[in-house]
């Protein structure tokens, strides 16, 4: 994260180009660079607070984060030898020609992805 003296010697269409970036909007004057400082370095901590203070994103309890993990995947279900040599080919670039069957190659393989990343909680 920048410090207020990096951002010091910035121009004011600088600081509200690097805000603009993070969605950052000043806190004060428009024109002020002292309040696109202000916002762009106050954000960070407010961010992490407001996780700490349970708004926006949270940290579930562990047991209930690991029920509904495993739950989801529980609804993937497991792939099919067929399926498994369409997820291997897709791995390797492999495209069926049909428009449609391109759609649901890449759901299968977006879906055998997510079964991946749940899988450690069965």
């Amino acid at each position: 994260m920048m410090t207020r003296e990096d951002l010091e010697n910035k121009t004011l269409a600088e600081l509200k180009r690097i805000a603009s970036f993070y969605g950052v909007m000043p806190i004060g004057d428009i024109g002020s660079k002292d309040s696109w400082m202000k916002a762009l370095t106050t954000f960070p901590r407010a961010a992490v607070e407001q996780l700490r203070d349970g708004n926006g994103l949270k940290f579930p309890q562990a047991h209930r984060l690991y029920d509904l993990v495993s739950q989801a995947s529980d609804l993937l279900g497991s792939p099919t030898d067929s399926q498994l040599a369409l997820i291997r080919a897709t791995v390797r670039g492999e495209k069926m020609k049909d428009t449609v069957d391109q759609y649901y190659q890449e759901r299968l393989f977006t879906l055998w992805l997510a079964k991946k990343l749940t899988s450690g909680c069965n």
